[in-house]
Parts: structure tokens; sequence; C-alpha cells
């Protein structure tokens, strides 16, 4: 009950657009599916994209010391921002959108 007070009192903007989000994330549903999503085939290890769903060519010649990546977003503007904001300013907000996982967020927040 006093969760849903303070959401009426102090409503989530958007951290790029800065309109009302109506919704627990701080970014709103345009600015969302803006963002620079990974999509097509990647490399199971390090999730570089690849022509085909199989490991990439670094991988295969000097295998990295872990064994699989999950990676929702390309490094790129305005994630390069938010992970900055995150790291030098201890803005957490930005951690939440940092593990977004496609899939789930677009069913969850649009």
């Amino acid at each position: 009950m006093i969760a849903h007070i303070v959401k009426q009192l102090v409503p989530n903007y958007c951290l790029l657009c800065k309109e009302k989000t109506g919704n627990a994330l701080a970014l709103c549903s345009f600015c969302l599916e803006q963002l620079p999503w990974l999509t097509g085939p990647l490399c199971p290890n390090c999730a570089f994209p690849t022509t085909t769903a199989t490991r990439c060519g670094q991988c295969l010649t000097k295998p990295p010391s872990f064994n699989h990546v999950e990676c929702p977003l390309v490094y790129a503007k305005p994630i390069d921002n938010f992970i900055f904001q995150l790291k030098f300013t201890n803005k957490i907000i930005y951690a939440h959108i940092l593990v977004l996982e496609r899939k789930h967020t677009l069913s969850l927040f649009l």
C-alpha cells in the first residue's frame, strides 16, 4: 500500500526523454524499444555477432576463461552513458536498466 502511494506521488520519468513512463522502469516504452539491442546470431561464448550461431574465430583460436556470456545490449549510446553513470556517479537506477533482457522486458513493461 505504501509503495502504491509513493508511486502516485513520485511518478517515474524516462531517463532519456524525460516523459512519464507509467511503469516501474525508468525508461518509457518508446525509448526502451530504441535501445541498441543485440540481435542476430551470436558466438555462444563471447556474444560477438557472427554469421551463424557458432563460436567466433577468436574463441576458437584463444578460448576465453568463461563458458558463456549473456549480452542483451550493444555497447553504444545510450548504454555507454548508463555504464558511466553507474560506475562513476553511483546512480544505482542504471543497474536495473543494464540487466534487461529484451524478451522479458518488452512483455513486462509495454
